[in-house]
């Protein structure tokens, strides 16, 4: 219009200006008509040729619109389309604008609005914190934040909250879409619930730190606060657990973590009956009860009004029982919302209420042995304790009525030979003659059969006394632990078997294997994994991945039967089998393979596994071989296209057995050819900001075999016997380097590894007595390490040469603990001053909860039993401080150093006190 309006104007301007000119020309010079003919000619032509110009300019004005036009429709359909195809995404779909003030939202999808119970009206505008509430953490806001200001991409699990105010976990993955000169145009946000993962996640983790919890708050109900705090923590509820009172029958309020004093006081003795309350008719039925709407639900108006008071409107509780069907109390969560529970949040509930179960059950059982300790000098013919005299024959004088328990009442009179069993009987025996050898009180644990047939754990403690005619007796006193029993195997179920399959884990099998072996029994060992199952669990989720583990858990146990399986790994199994023949294991492996070539169907999925397997031959090897032969089979398998499954024996037996004919041939000589040469790991103790000391270990370079690593001739070394004489030569070096250094002004203790072979040679204190006394050595300065499995192989042997040893003054170090699934009892029996953990635990320690759980539960088990800990291969800053916080002071491993020759040891010492000490002195990522 503006347009149109603009060339009326000029045309009619130039039209009056050409006639006033031209008609003013004519009368000037006097100029004929015939001329005023030409002039309106020649107006025409001009304005005709304007108008050419202007048409013309005009209508390609109108194309280009139009042109504009249709791509615009265009691209208006297919963002329909896209609009379309991203509401069917089940995934939440938000789409922000970084170029307008505050990034508000401009487009979400149908998955979105599913998701948080948004509608796309309710938050296009706004910013994307209307997601956030109390409990989002700050950490996470800053993250999201810098993504944002930095235009860069971010994945992470961050907590957010519905538009009911249900809290939720949200996996948001933010990316920046770019146009084509590279500048941020939109941010795209997809988002998923992953709630229920998390929640499972989470309570494997809270197991241990509940187990934490009892560790290290002594007091009953601080304890309890905690553990409330823990399960608030985890699902987003108020949370009460209350005591069973049996026999007022009657439930009290033991402990909260948030819920108000007033609350807890107004629902005190509770009683346990049928409509009063969720909680009382939850212990009264034995059963999950759950109330997801107090006002429109629940009939007893009491409750009702105490409910509305403050603000409770969904209640679930679930009753604290034992596996004998003992009610302890209940577990009870409040919301301010009306609320029904999903079948995993029940299960999350019931799973605490076992675990709080167990801590109710030891803490009674505490409490009773305490109150019979008390009472213990006052009742000694009617205590449960039973109470045995033997005179110097090793005949009885005196048994308490308490062995009625096990005899029964008519066998107290006869000699407890001839009641209770023979295994038993020489147990105890072999107890006593060690109590003959020396003068404190032992301790020993035995597992009992009685007359009806039950099993009894009695922890029996003894000690050697002499009566007022001087006459030798042994005093026992046993008492039964089976209770305790029982909730050290609860404890272990969580540390030792998957929580998935309930399968022994990769930290039994080890133990499970060796006990295999010592059996003598012929069998194959396998070990198998999934080569495409971490790609399954990103893609579809953990859910097919756990049905996947379970279903070929059947599989194994129907299409093998093996004596044994374990799930080793997070994709891996391992089982053992007694089959006959290696054909028999052939054709069974290969009809596995052939069932697992048609794809697995869950839900609408179609799933192909790629099984990897390999297979050891049990030939008296060590556990710790097998498990390293199995693996190497299987890596054999990854890297040879042409089959998947490989039997150690064929592809590497022949070439060991060569090369361990020539390792022996050539140890023989190894000393007298100057072979073997010692070497010294540092051990740092960071409280003194020192290193302390050593391990001595030993490294053998041979002419014809090259550098042999200590896993190749060690165990060549046990088996031949040759292991006595290469220790006597350790020892000796070792000796000989304390005192060049003890000249040269250093102090230092060193450790050295001490086989079984040495400790049966009968011998080992003498000569060590003599070499001390004829180089006038100081013993405190040598530190005797034995593995914990060999520590337990002989216990009658280890004891009488250890305690030789440590009279000496030399320390007593277990290495390789928590390996070798040693009872605690065990431990207190022999003169140990330090625990070594096992690297494998300090391994994943900053990234592995229940790694963390086990070394947690090592420190406090050193603490109760005074014992230094020193934490083998730390390879990072990250395991040495949160090991610090665990309270662990001496470290040994490559973070600070390498085995050293000894030309080596001042450079390296140098490196240690300037750099890695001062380094650690920065705060800790987990503080």
């Amino acid at each position: 219009m503006k347009d149109a309006l603009r060339v009326s104007a000029v045309y009619t301007v130039a039209g009056v200006f050409w006639f006033f000119i031209s008609d003013i020309l004519i009368e000037y010079f006097r100029l004929n008509a015939f001329y005023q003919t030409y002039k309106e000619l020649f107006y025409i032509l001009l304005t005709g040729i304007l108008l050419f110009f202007i048409v013309q300019k005009l209508n390609k004005q109108y194309e280009r619109e139009l042109l504009r036009r249709r791509e615009t429709e265009k691209k208006l359909n297919e963002s329909e389309r896209f609009a379309g195809l991203f509401d069917h995404v089940t995934s939440g779909l938000v789409v922000t604008d970084p170029n307008q003030k505050d990034n508000p939202i401009i487009y979400v999808n149908k998955g979105f609005e599913r998701l948080t119970g948004f509608t796309s009206k309710e938050v296009i505008g706004k910013n994307f914190d209307i997601l956030r509430g109390g409990s989002t953490s700050e950490s996470d806001k800053e993250k999201i934040k810098h993504a944002v200001q930095n235009k860069t991409p971010l994945q992470i699990e961050i907590g957010n909250y519905k538009k009911n105010g249900q809290f939720f976990w949200n996996e948001l993955k933010i990316s920046p879409i770019t146009n084509e000169n590279g500048a941020i145009k939109y941010f795209i946000g997809i988002q998923n619930d992953i709630t229920e993962r998390k929640k499972q996640s989470i309570l494997l983790e809270n197991q241990f730190r509940i187990i934490k919890a009892l560790l290290t708050f002594k007091g009953q109900p601080k304890a309890f606060e905690e553990i409330c705090l823990i399960i608030e923590e985890h699902m987003d509820y108020q949370c009460l657990i209350f005591e069973c009172d049996q026999k007022k029958e009657k439930l009290t309020a033991l402990a909260s973590a948030s819920l108000p004093s007033a609350f807890l006081e107004e629902i005190s003795d509770f009683p346990i009956q049928k409509s009063e309350g969720v909680t009382g008719e939850a212990v009264f039925q034995k059963k999950t009860m759950v109330m997801d709407h107090v006002d429109g639900k629940m009939q007893n108006k009491k409750y009702v009004k105490i409910a509305k008071k403050y603000g409770i409107q969904s209640i679930w509780s679930t009753p604290i029982i034992t596996a004998e069907g003992n009610v302890f109390g209940a577990l009870t969560m409040y919301k301010k919302i009306p609320y029904h529970p999903s079948e995993s949040e029940l299960q999350t509930l019931e799973t605490y209420a076992y675990i709080i179960g167990l801590v109710m059950e030891n803490m009674q059982y505490q409490k009773q042995v305490k109150k019979s300790e008390q009472r213990y000098q006052f009742i000694a013919d009617n205590v449960t304790d039973i109470i045995c005299l033997l005179d110097e024959k090793k005949e009885i004088t005196y048994i308490s009525p308490a062995i009625s328990q096990l005899v029964g009442e008519q066998g107290i009179e006869v000699l407890w030979e001839e009641k209770l069993p023979a295994k038993m009987i020489n147990r105890i025996e072999k107890f006593v003659n060690y109590l003959y050898q020396v003068d404190s009180i032992e301790t020993m644990e035995t597992e009992v059969i009685d007359f009806k047939g039950n099993i009894h754990w009695l922890e029996i403690k003894g000690r050697k006394i002499v009566d007022e005619n001087g006459k030798r007796n042994t005093l026992l006193v046993a008492r039964d632990i089976t209770s305790l029993k029982k909730y050290q195997e609860s404890l272990d179920k969580i540390l030792y078997y998957d929580s998935l399959t309930q399968l022994p884990n990769k930290y039994r099998l080890r133990k499970d294997l060796e006990d295999f072996i010592q059996s003598n029994h012929h069998f194959y060992f396998v070990m198998l994994d999934f080569v495409n199952m971490k790609e399954i669990k990103r893609i579809y989720g953990t859910e097919i991945w756990d049905n996947i583990l379970l279903k070929m858990k059947n599989k194994i146990l129907h299409l093998f039967d093996p004596a044994y399986l374990s799930r080793s790994g997070e994709d891996e199994y391992c089982f053992l089998l007694t089959e006959d023949t290696k054909s028999t294991l052939q054709g069974k492996l290969n009809q596995f393979n052939s069932m697992l070539h048609s794809p697995w169907k869950f839900d609408q999925q179609e799933l192909m596994i790629t099984p990897s397997i390999g297979i050891v031959f049990n030939h008296k090897q060590t556990a710790d071989r097998m498990l390293l032969q199995a693996q190497e089979a299987l890596q054999e398998t990854r890297e040879n296209g042409n089959t998947n499954i490989i039997f150690y024996e064929d592809h590497f037996s022949t070439n060991k057995q060569n090369r361990s004919v020539l390792i022996k041939k050539n140890l023989f000589k190894a000393i007298d050819n100057d072979e073997l040469e010692v070497v010294y790991q540092p051990q740092v103790d960071t409280e003194k900001g020192k290193v302390i000391g050593f391990e001595a270990l030993v490294r053998w370079q041979n002419n014809e075999l090259g550098n042999v690593p200590p896993g190749e001739f060690i165990p060549i070394a046990e088996e031949t016997g040759w292991i006595i004489p290469v220790g006597d030569y350790v020892i000796n070096q070792v000796i000989n380097d304390i005192l060049y250094w003890e000249k040269e002004g250093s102090s230092f203790e060193v450790s050295i590894n001490i086989s079984y072979k040495q400790l049966e040679e009968g011998d080992l204190p003498r000569k060590i007595r003599e070499r001390l006394e004829c180089m006038e050595f100081p013993a405190d300065r040598l530190s005797f390490e034995i593995t914990e499995s060999l520590l337990i192989e002989n216990i009658d042997l280890s004891i009488v040469v250890l305690q030789q040893l440590h009279e000496l003054g030399i320390r007593i170090e277990v290495d390789d603990f928590g390996v070798g699934y040693s009872s605690l009892s065990y431990l207190r029996k022999f003169p140990i001053d330090a625990l070594k953990i096992d690297r494998s635990f300090v391994e994943n320690i900053h990234r592995d909860s229940k790694e963390l759980a086990i070394v947690q539960a090592i420190m406090e088990m050193s603490r109760a039993l005074e014992l230094e800990v020193i934490a083998e291969g730390v390879e990072n800053k990250k395991q040495v401080q949160l090991l610090q916080e665990l309270g662990c002071k001496i470290y040994q491993g490559f973070w600070f150093s390498k085995p050293l020759k000894k030309k080596d040891i001042d450079t390296v010492l140098s490196m240690i006190h300037q750099k890695k000490i001062p380094e650690l002195l920065t705060p800790s990522p987990f503080s």
